[in-house]
């Protein structure tokens, strides 16, 4: 009967830490997308003074 529970456990335990990475990976992928923005914006600025 143990076993159920320990299994129980891991699988909480499993879904606490995707739940954790998930958000993290969100974090760094609006990071990613802010920083992608600044460079292309910086990228505009030299075409639009030539």
């Amino acid at each position: 009967m143990w076993e159920l529970i320990l299994l129980e456990n891991f699988f909480s335990f499993l879904y606490t830490e995707l739940a954790l990475l998930n958000a993290s990976l969100r974090k760094t992928l609006m990071v990613l997308k802010k920083v992608g923005i600044s460079i292309s914006k910086m990228w505009e600025l030299p075409q639009l003074i030539k």
